[in-house]
């Protein structure tokens, strides 16, 4: 993999009402362009104010680049992309659900990104949408992202190239030659890591992998769903027989079922490997991070699914810094604080027959969903994919 890039900041950002205002932050801050992507974006009363100040900077002359994705975004209303692209927005559907490329059904634009003026990126795993960010009847999902300034920026455009050259070629043409480092006085080790399994892009899974392998004292992991296959599984074990504390934090609820009853079919196999288990219950988890030994995080769109390894469109930021994972692991510390440990006595209890025979089930089902998308996704190298940097 390349080295990391030293010229930068980074701050961990929570879903809820901080992610929002620093959406609308940065749009405000923009001279030149912006380029919004992401996997669901739902018009309503908490994404309206973004869809305004966008139309109002277009009008100022600011180039603006939206690519949703096809199947996340299909109720993205058509008038409303109709009054985009009238003041002059670039709007465009990745993999549109009735398009004639049959080998791309089964990759999705999974990855979230907001890149303004080329000097700032907030990236994660947060969607567009007051049913995430702010719902009425209950606080926002646990979810995060994080603002990154200085020259990562730069290389994330670059990296993501394959995509913006396919979309939106005015944005090449225009911008890539033009684009300007932020300096920054407390220098920040950061990469950005792609996995698209069609473009023969796997980073973010071979980023877990060798950080697990040298892990030495902790290792956390935050996951909305979590069935990560043999070689991770393998390697936590590893971790965890030569001393290593794992903990996994998942949710006690979810917003998909079946994934959420696959990922309980493990439990009984990490708890006989003396992984630690902890359930949050103060809301949905959707959150993508790892922490590992007090210096290494991992964040962003990925999770440890087959779908995002084999079929979709990730985005993670791994930073290599002390003070940004402290800071993780203080907030981290407060959510395991308000989840429950999951012992071995008490999972057994309460994991009667029919629940084995649900999370079998569930588990067998979602693989076999998973082998049939995959079938739909043809691997090669894409020959509009600038890769400038490797």
């Amino acid at each position: 993999m390349r080295s990391f890039s030293q010229n930068n900041s980074i701050d961990l950002i929570f879903n809820g009402q901080q992610f929002i205002d620093v959406n609308i932050n940065l749009i405000k801050k923009a001279i030149n362009f912006i380029i919004l992507q992401t996997y669901i974006f739902e018009e309503d009363e908490v994404t309206t104010p973004i869809l305004e100040l966008l139309k109002t900077k277009a009008k100022e002359g600011v180039d603006i680049y939206i690519l949703l994705d096809g199947f996340g975004s299909r109720d993205f209303p058509m008038t409303t992309i109709i009054e985009l692209e009238r003041v002059g927005i670039n709007f465009k559907m990745f993999s549109p659900l009735f398009s004639r490329n049959l080998d791309h059904l089964g990759r999705r634009l999974h990855s979230k990104a907001l890149i303004v003026d080329g000097v700032e990126l907030l990236t994660g795993g947060i969607n567009l949408s007051e049913r995430f960010n702010l719902p009425k009847d209950s606080t926002p999902w646990l979810d995060f992202s994080c603002l990154v300034s200085g020259d990562e920026v730069h290389t994330t455009i670059k990296r993501n190239l394959s995509l913006y050259s396919k979309h939106f070629p005015e944005f090449i043409k225009k911008h890539l030659n033009s684009l300007t480092h932020a300096p920054q006085s407390t220098p920040c080790k950061i990469r950005t890591n792609i996995n698209d399994w069609m473009r023969l892009k796997s980073e973010i899974y071979t980023s877990y992998i060798t950080a697990i392998k040298d892990a030495k004292e902790q290792i956390i992991i935050v996951a909305p769903y979590f069935f990560p296959g043999k070689k991770f599984l393998f390697e936590l074990s590893c971790a965890a027989s030569r001393g290593v504390k794992v903990d996994l934090i998942f949710s006690a609820t979810s917003d998909h079922p079946l994934e959420r009853w696959s990922s309980k079919y493990l439990y009984s196999w990490f708890l006989s490997k003396k992984i630690n288990i902890y359930e949050w219950g103060g809301s949905i988890v959707h959150g993508k991070l790892a922490l590992i030994d007090n210096n290494w995080v991992t964040l962003g769109s990925y999770n440890h699914n087959f779908m995002s390894r084999f079929g979709n469109h990730e985005l993670n930021i791994e930073v290599d810094d002390t003070k940004f994972a402290q800071e993780v692991q203080c907030e981290v510390n407060k959510i395991k604080n308000k989840s429950v440990l999951i012992t071995k006595a008490n999972w057994e209890n309460q994991n009667k027959f029919y629940n084995k025979l649900l999370e079998t089930f569930s588990f067998i089902f979602a693989n076999v969903l998973t082998i049939i998308s995959m079938v739909l996704v043809i691997r090669r190298k894409d020959e509009s994919d600038f890769n400038l940097l490797e």
